[in-house]
């Protein structure tokens, strides 16, 4: 048992995520086999992809076992964390600001995290070998 202040994850093959990013909702994920041992918890971040080419640390805020209705949910990559970074206070602080400011859960997320606890993708233009 650990000492988390979330309850324990319940069992489920889907996760709702939080992304940096100003979208209006949440996304559900799907946990692929190779991670489902893996005991998630909302409150820490996964690396998803998002769109065509970039991938995101988000925040998970539910473990459940309902696949979304509108759209195939993509896989996680990845658990970044082995606990939770953030406590169930901070999140709730989060929806009010994100309420109370009229911007997304996602745009609160990315100003309150520190940068180290951030991902995102980055194009790298590198110069090939074969050109002078």
């Amino acid at each position: 048992m650990s000492d988390s202040f979330f309850p324990e994850a319940q069992a489920g093959s889907y996760i709702n995520v939080i992304l940096p990013i100003a979208i209006p909702k949440a996304y559900t994920y799907q946990i692929p086999p190779s991670l489902e041992s893996v005991p998630l918890q909302p409150g820490m971040r996964v690396e998803v992809p998002f769109g065509k080419n970039k991938i995101y640390a988000a925040m998970v805020t539910e473990v459940h076992d309902r696949p979304p209705e509108v759209y195939k949910a993509k896989t996680i990559l990845s658990v970044i964390d082995e606990e939770p970074i953030i406590f169930p206070v901070q999140l709730k602080l989060w929806q009010w600001m994100a309420s109370y400011y009229g911007c997304t859960l996602g745009e609160v997320m990315n100003a309150a995290l520190p940068n180290g606890f951030k991902l995102a993708s980055e194009t790298i233009l590198m110069l090939s070998p074969v050109y002078d």
